[in-house]
């Protein structure tokens, strides 16, 4: 299959010729770069060469402070956590970097990666259920979205305390 990319015309053409010069780069991946604010070398520089220096903090997504204390509540108590991933790349990934974090941590979290043709997309209600009842008292979610779940305290989810990229809530 054949894509037919279309650029907004709004982008500074020299600076993008600029940027492509400077950086030996194609012109239309120096559009793309400036049209996203990466108009100078220094900040495309910082674009694709990025450290953990100059990425946003954390602690500006909202709920991230409860959300952190809940996890550390959790594993001191030792409670059982599930991590519940989304089913492509980045959500599997992300449920296995914070299920490696929690292992060194002295958690053994459990993952659940939902199968997208049986259980669709996001956390289902059967599922959150079925974590409940094997004992599970947090549910963390990772690229799940932003409004696939039930709010804590559903009667799907009832048993288990949740905390997702968009949503935390205390345990129960």
């Amino acid at each position: 299959m054949k894509y037919n990319w279309k650029l907004s015309e709004q982008s500074d053409g020299k600076a993008a010729e600029d940027l492509a010069r400077q950086l030996n780069l194609k012109t239309i991946l120096a559009r793309l770069l400036v049209q996203r604010g990466f108009d100078s070398p220094e900040k495309a520089k910082s674009f694709f060469f990025s450290s953990l220096n100059n990425q946003h903090d954390p602690f500006l997504m909202d709920g991230m402070s409860k959300a952190v204390d809940r996890v550390f509540a959790a594993l001191e108590r030792y409670e059982k956590i599930m991590v519940y991933g989304d089913y492509d790349v980045d959500g599997a990934t992300s449920a296995a970097v914070l299920a490696k974090f929690l292992r060194q941590a002295g958690s053994e979290p459990l993952i659940h990666i939902p199968d997208r043709i049986f259980e669709g997309y996001g956390p289902n209600s059967e599922a959150i259920r079925t974590l409940a009842e094997r004992g599970t008292r947090l549910l963390v979610t990772v690229d799940c979205g932003t409004t696939s779940i039930e709010p804590p305290g559903s009667s799907a989810n009832a048993n288990a305390a949740t905390f997702s990229s968009s949503t935390t809530s205390t345990s129960t």
